[in-house]
């Protein structure tokens, strides 16, 4: 947890770069595009703050721009912000560039830095509301974010980009990619003690990957669409998560956020009302199909050397053992032909790894607040089978 929330910031505030320029003005002037800027970012959820603002067409310089976004106990110092090559287009401004300022800082013990922001590309419309929860810009790039506790870097992220075109002008869906072509992680710093030995077994002191990310969003019906999203850890395999969702629209995204924030200040006696809203609005959120895939690269063999070798038995010994528990903790679903599935693909995978994948995929469109309720009202060894049998569940392996 403590990593995670100055991550989830460093990712937050280099998006910010999109989000800073969202505004425009019928004729440039300068006040007028501070004064939009501040305005369209705080309706969504960003409030930016800056010590001055200069510039013309040909490039604006926001200086000393601070930012705070909804829990955040502090704004982060984003330094200057300088817009180029700006250019009127009929609704809307072109800027050439976006570029931050190299930035740091500190959350919970540990610092985030990010290095060489820039935005290239990018359409600001003049009115506020067409940016309907997104803006396109051609390209989007960082050449590092990293995380360091107690002086130690813990985790590193190397020339990072993204991308959000829309298909067809006017048409509110996007093209969306995200990229991170290398990574490297500590974990021998980040794992407790007991975890360590492990960790020195698998050879996992320290991992290098990459991430990759493809989805298209539309806007006007809230279709959101992750079509790949590979966290891809060398010599350890691949882990894919994609998913399906209907309705997630911007003001739904609106509303939610304006509730959470409500909920972090009401009072206990209130935030049940406020729940009951929050579970409401979800209805809207529509559950089409999800996937988990692992693509193994080593990983599966290994683990199983390093628990065989402390249990002092062999890999082979280890993985009949497995095949024997996991039919009997199966059989407490009292689902016999998802037992069976489940086993047979499991047993294929520890035979020989290659994949296995968890889908998803209710018989109809399936709203989260009836999957939520479900949850609530399913009690004891029925609930895991009312969840799997709503949400569609199969497993698969090496296919």
């Amino acid at each position: 947890m403590t990593i995670r929330l100055p991550l989830a910031s460093t990712l937050s505030f280099t998006a910010l770069a999109l989000i800073l320029p969202i505004t425009g003005a019928q004729a440039f002037e300068l006040e007028q595009f501070g004064t939009r800027l501040k305005a369209l970012s705080a309706e969504q959820g960003t409030i930016l703050e800056w010590s001055d603002l200069t510039g013309d067409e040909s490039e604006v310089v926001a200086k000393g721009v601070k930012g705070t976004v909804p829990g955040a106990t502090q704004p982060v110092q984003l330094g200057d912000v300088t817009f180029s090559d700006i250019s009127e287009e009929s609704d809307h401004y072109l800027v050439g560039s976006i570029a931050l300022s190299d930035y740091s800082v500190m959350q919970e013990g540990a610092t985030v830095t990010a290095k060489g922001i820039e935005v290239k590309g990018a359409q600001l419309p003049f009115d506020a509301a067409a940016a309907a929860g997104m803006t396109p810009y051609e390209n989007a790039k960082a050449d590092s974010a990293t995380v360091e506790l107690g002086g130690k870097r813990v985790l590193t992220i190397e020339d990072l980009s993204s991308s959000a075109t829309e298909t067809t002008a006017g048409s509110g869906a996007y093209d969306i990619t995200i990229a991170a072509n290398r990574f490297s992680s500590d974990l021998f710093e980040l794992a407790t003690p007991d975890v360590k030995p492990t960790l020195s077994d698998l050879g996992y002191e320290t991992v290098t990957g990459k991430i990759q990310m493809e989805a298209s969003w539309n806007t006007k019906d809230g279709k959101l669409l992750i079509k790949k999203n590979d966290f891809i850890v060398d010599d350890a395999g691949t882990l894919s998560i994609t998913f399906d969702l209907g309705g997630y629209t911007p003001a739904l995204i609106k509303t939610m956020r304006e509730t959470t924030e409500k909920m972090a200040a009401a009072p206990e006696a209130d935030q049940s009302a406020q729940g009951m809203a929050m579970l409401g609005l979800m209805q809207q959120v529509i559950f089409n199909q999800a996937t988990i895939r692992f693509e193994d690269d080593s990983l599966t063999e290994k683990v199983i050397g390093a628990i065989a070798k402390k249990q002092n038995t062999t890999p082979e010994a280890l993985v009949n053992q497995a095949k024997a528990i996991v039919p009997f903790g199966l059989a407490q679903l009292n689902m016999p032909e998802f037992a069976q599935s489940v086993t047979a693909a499991v047993n294929s995978f520890l035979d020989d790894p290659k994949s296995l994948q968890i889908t998803a995929k209710p018989a109809q469109p399936l709203p989260f607040a009836q999957l939520a309720a479900t949850g609530m009202m399913a009690r004891g060894p029925d609930a895991p089978k009312a969840i799997i049998n709503q949400l569609g569940v199969s497993v698969t392996a090496n296919d």
